[in-house]
């Protein structure tokens, strides 16, 4: 029978049938090769066995993991996602909140009787003292300016 057919971990841990097991420990007795094999991987399962049982720990600390943690006051201050997605939940909620408060319109204090009047005969006298003020200027300007464009040329060709 061929060497490598043999399932010696399943011989060494005794989890094979009786009939097996028998041809296994015929061919120990037959075969070297096969005897060192097993008598080394005995050996090593004998020393992982006589190890102590320890509780494997809860955390395993890396180098990178800080020692200490940080202080709550600099955790507080650090800009995070959650900073932002609750400033903009609490701006919204102000936005909402002003939607439902109700304030009276305002109310334009009630025009006193005559007041339009009064105010537009103001304005028509204002205008009226602008253009009394401007008009002898403009028309002086307009004379000149005739004066320089048509007459004068027309009394240097006679």
């Amino acid at each position: 029978m061929d060497c490598q057919a043999f399932d010696w971990r399943g011989y060494g841990l005794g989890e094979l049938p009786a009939g097996e097991a028998a041809a296994h420990e015929r061919h120990l007795k037959t075969c070297e090769q096969c005897r060192m094999e097993f008598s080394r991987w005995h050996a090593t399962l004998t020393a992982v066995r006589s190890l102590p049982q320890v509780e494997p720990p809860r955390k395993i600390v890396f180098v990178s993991d800080a020692v200490l943690p940080e202080p709550w006051w600099r955790r507080m201050w650090k800009v995070t996602p959650q900073w932002g997605f609750a400033s903009a939940a609490l701006l919204s909620l102000a936005i909402v909140a002003h939607g439902f408060v109700v304030r009276p319109p305002a109310t334009a204090p009630a025009p006193q009787p005559g007041f339009e009047a009064r105010v537009q005969a103001a304005v028509q006298k204002e205008a009226q003292k602008e253009m009394e003020k401007r008009l002898p200027a403009a028309v002086d300007a307009a004379v000149e300016q005739r004066l320089q464009n048509e007459i004068r040329p027309a009394m240097a060709r006679l």
